[in-house]
Protein backbone atom coordinates (compact mmCIF):
# COMPACT_ATOMS: atom_id res chain seq x y z
CA UNK A 1 0.00 0.00 0.00
CA UNK A 2 1.22 3.45 -0.75
CA UNK A 3 -0.17 5.21 2.35
CA UNK A 4 0.55 2.62 5.04
CA UNK A 5 0.37 5.16 7.89
CA UNK A 6 -3.31 5.90 7.09
CA UNK A 7 -4.37 2.24 7.26
CA UNK A 8 -5.95 0.99 10.48
CA UNK A 9 -6.35 -2.77 10.81
CA UNK A 10 -9.63 -3.67 12.49
CA UNK A 11 -10.06 -7.09 14.08
CA UNK A 12 -13.08 -9.31 14.65
CA UNK A 13 -14.70 -8.36 17.95
CA UNK A 14 -13.70 -4.68 17.79
CA UNK A 15 -16.37 -2.31 19.04
CA UNK A 16 -16.82 0.52 16.55
CA UNK A 17 -19.01 3.53 15.86
CA UNK A 18 -20.06 5.31 12.68
CA UNK A 19 -17.85 8.24 11.78
CA UNK A 20 -19.22 11.67 10.91
CA UNK A 21 -19.42 10.90 7.18
CA UNK A 22 -22.37 8.51 7.61
CA UNK A 23 -23.75 9.37 11.07
CA UNK A 24 -26.61 11.57 9.92
CA UNK A 25 -29.81 10.23 11.47
CA UNK A 26 -31.34 10.82 14.89
CA UNK A 27 -29.95 7.56 16.37
CA UNK A 28 -26.41 8.52 15.39
CA UNK A 29 -23.77 7.51 15.89
CA UNK A 30 -24.56 3.82 15.86
CA UNK A 31 -22.33 1.51 17.91
CA UNK A 32 -21.58 -2.03 16.76
CA UNK A 33 -19.16 -4.92 16.62
CA UNK A 34 -17.03 -6.19 13.73
CA UNK A 35 -18.13 -9.77 12.97
CA UNK A 36 -16.32 -10.42 9.66
CA UNK A 37 -13.49 -8.84 7.67
CA UNK A 38 -12.53 -9.08 4.01
CA UNK A 39 -8.99 -7.71 3.84
CA UNK A 40 -8.11 -5.38 0.95
CA UNK A 41 -11.59 -5.71 -0.57
CA UNK A 42 -11.70 -2.15 -1.94
CA UNK A 43 -8.86 -0.83 -4.10
CA UNK A 44 -8.22 2.78 -5.08
CA UNK A 45 -5.69 3.33 -7.84
CA UNK A 46 -3.47 6.38 -8.15
CA UNK A 47 -1.23 6.07 -11.23
CA UNK A 48 1.08 3.15 -10.37
CA UNK A 49 0.29 3.10 -6.62
CA UNK A 50 -2.89 2.00 -4.92
CA UNK A 51 -4.53 2.06 -1.52
CA UNK A 52 -6.85 -0.60 -0.23
CA UNK A 53 -9.47 -0.82 2.47
CA UNK A 54 -11.03 -3.70 4.28
CA UNK A 55 -14.72 -4.54 4.00
CA UNK A 56 -16.17 -4.86 7.49
CA UNK A 57 -19.34 -6.74 8.36
CA UNK A 58 -20.82 -4.98 11.37
CA UNK A 59 -23.52 -6.05 13.80
CA UNK A 60 -25.13 -2.81 14.96
CA UNK A 61 -26.30 -2.88 18.55
CA UNK A 62 -29.76 -1.60 19.45
CA UNK A 63 -31.33 -2.17 16.03
CA UNK A 64 -29.61 -5.59 15.74
CA UNK A 65 -28.96 -5.53 12.03
CA UNK A 66 -25.89 -6.38 9.96
CA UNK A 67 -24.27 -4.07 7.43
CA UNK A 68 -21.10 -4.19 5.30
CA UNK A 69 -19.03 -1.01 5.10
CA UNK A 70 -15.56 0.11 4.04
CA UNK A 71 -13.25 0.39 7.03
CA UNK A 72 -12.76 4.15 6.65
CA UNK A 73 -16.42 4.81 7.55
CA UNK A 74 -16.08 3.63 11.17
CA UNK A 75 -13.94 4.46 14.18
CA UNK A 76 -12.60 2.12 16.86
CA UNK A 77 -14.26 2.50 20.27
CA UNK A 78 -12.61 -0.43 22.08
CA UNK A 79 -10.77 -3.65 21.41
CA UNK A 80 -11.26 -6.82 23.52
Amino acid sequence: MSHESEYFKFEIGDIIRENEVIAWHEKSPLIGMVVQIQRNHYKFYYSVDYDSQDRLTILWFGDSYIECLPSDLVTLVSRP
